[in-house]
Order: structure tokens, then sequence, then C-alpha cells
């Protein structure tokens, strides 16, 4: 693609043993969330693209892909041609015919603008997504099973403006199934926060990883890994 992106993800695939990359693609009557599959080492190629929806100009498209052993490649996203709401896809890797297979369109449980979002997949095969709800301020919890489908939802931290819950970012614990979302809070001094959510007990109020003393200029952009 030899247009600009405002937003890009990327993820392995181990049953393809290839890398797997979202955009938001601009087309003519809009934008599209666009995925590709790339091979080779030393000199990378597109082996596989695909459109993952109209386009639209409604709203500029998000777009984030996970992949995991044993599960297949899931990608999320805002739709162009879609004011509000969240979306989901999955691929399977089809040995004979070298090549991925998209299921249909899913809808995940939420008819709010989601602003930001992440999307991790555990080794139980689990996806865990983590949604910016720009309407309410809060960032919702869903998951995912292979033959269940998605969660109803459930909120992880409630605020009350963006600017509290802004560039969050999934990590599983693979072994304790502990989840963590990482969070930056523009609240008097910016902040990095992380709330824990125990499969025992549930979410944890977030508290911060950084202080104004540590970071005497604000701390931003979180990320994090397993």
């Amino acid at each position: 693609d030899e247009t600009s992106s405002p937003v890009v993800d990327i993820a392995w695939d181990p049953q393809s043993g290839l890398a797997n990359v979202v955009w938001a693609k601009e087309v003519a009557s809009g934008e599209v969330p666009q995925w590709a599959a790339i091979a080779g080492d030393r000199t990378p190629t597109v082996a596989q693209t695909e459109a993952l929806a109209r386009g639209g100009d409604e709203i500029p498209v998000l777009a984030n892909v996970a992949g995991g052993t044993g599960s297949p490649l899931l990608a999320t996203y805002r739709r162009g041609d879609r004011s509000s709401g969240w979306f989901s896809s999955t691929a399977r890797w089809d040995e004979d015919a070298n090549n991925f297979t998209w299921s249909p369109e899913k809808r995940v449980p939420t008819e709010e603008v989601i602003g930001a979002a992440s999307v991790v997949i555990d080794s139980r095969r689990t996806a865990h997504l983590i949604l910016r709800d720009s309407s309410s301020f809060e960032l919702a919890y869903y998951t995912r099973t292979p033959r269940g489908g998605w969660s109803s939802g459930e909120t992880a931290v409630d605020a009350n403006s963006i600017d509290e819950i802004d560039f969050p970012v999934l990590t599983v614990d693979q072994t304790s199934r502990l989840v963590y979302v990482f969070l930056q809070t523009t609240d008097n001094v910016p902040q990095i926060r992380v709330a824990i959510r125990d499969p025992a007990s549930g979410w944890e109020s977030p508290y911060s990883v950084t202080s104004p003393e540590s970071f005497p200029n604000g701390a931003g952009y979180p990320t994090s890994i397993d």
C-alpha cells in the first residue's frame, strides 16, 4: 500500500509461519480495514491481501490483529462506513490451498463509539479485547472463545473523560491467566496506570506505575508484552 495509514498492527501466525498486518487503506469511498500476510525473511513479499469490510467515510478506520498457537487469526476493527460499533473476523490457514480463508464478519456486542482497542489471544485460544468506549468513558472488556463467540462485555476501568483512559494495551499472563490493561491518563500529570483482572476475583482498580518524580515531564504511550 503506497498510501499513508494512521493505524497499523502486526501479529505472527504460528500455523502458516507468516506475519500478518492490518491497516487503514485509503479507497475511493473512504477507508477500509486492510489485511496482508507477509512472507520471506530477507525480502518480505505480500503473500495474500484482502479488505476486511466495505469502504466508507463515516469515521476513520481502526484495526488490530492477533494470532496464537492452534488458534485462528483474529482481526478486529472499526468500519469506515459505520459511525459506531466494533467488528471482528477470523481466518484459518488452509495447508492444501496455502492461503488464509476468512470467515463472515461478527459484531462485538456494543453500539458505542470506540476510539481505541487492543486484542490478544492466550494459550487456551481465548481472545481478550479491550475497547475504549468514547460515549460513556470506560474501558470495556470482552472475551471470545472458538465455540462460544464474543461475551457480553464488562467494565474494566470507569472514567469521567477519554483523557483518563487513553491508549489502552492488553497483556495476558499465560501461566496465571491474569489480564493486564495498561493505559495513559492525562488527568493533572500524565501517568501510566494498570488494571489487573484475576479470573477468580475480577478487575482490580487501576493504579499508577509512574510518578511525577520519576517522569517529571509526564509519561505516555504505554506498551507491554507477556
